[in-house]
């Protein structure tokens, strides 16, 4: 058989997980003799992977598993569908946002440790052009012993 992944051929990881899922009802439900057939086949499909760990892996795609959370005891479905990214709240305002990229600019885009202390020290010149914003005062800025 062709080898699917070194011919540049290769699954997107959304298609890999499908193909995980129908393989692993297969696997669980076979004997012996033939878990090594399907493993053989899902292997040569993907053309790639450890084989010790793509058991494992089939073994717990859809099982149910009790874990503790927060003190009580649930169930867990095992599935290697894609998560969800997580969402922050924003730090700051837009305001400062663009303050900040301003400052980070004029300053050649140095990092965020040095750039701290740089606007600690040039502070007086920041403010005195009509500028006065909360953020830019000592409290605020969180300090960092270096």
């Amino acid at each position: 058989m062709v080898n699917f992944w070194r011919a540049g051929m290769g699954f997107y990881m959304v298609e890999r997980r499908k193909i995980r899922a129908e393989y692993a009802k297969k696997y669980r439900k076979a004997k012996k003799v033939e878990k090594t057939k399907i493993l053989n086949e899902y292997l040569e499909l993907l053309g790639k992977g450890n084989r010790k760990y793509e058991i494992y892996a089939l073994n717990r795609e859809g099982k149910n598993q009790r874990h503790l959370l927060g003190g009580k005891s649930t169930n867990i479905k095992i599935t290697s569908a894609k998560r969800r990214k997580r969402v922050y709240q924003k730090y700051y305002e837009e305001e400062v946002i663009e303050v900040i990229i301003k400052l980070w600019k004029f300053f050649r885009y140095i990092c965020g440790e040095r750039l701290v202390p740089l606007i600690r020290a040039n502070l007086d010149v920041i403010c005195s052009r009509k500028v006065r914003i909360r953020w830019l005062q000592e409290e605020s800025i969180p300090k960092k012993n270096y």
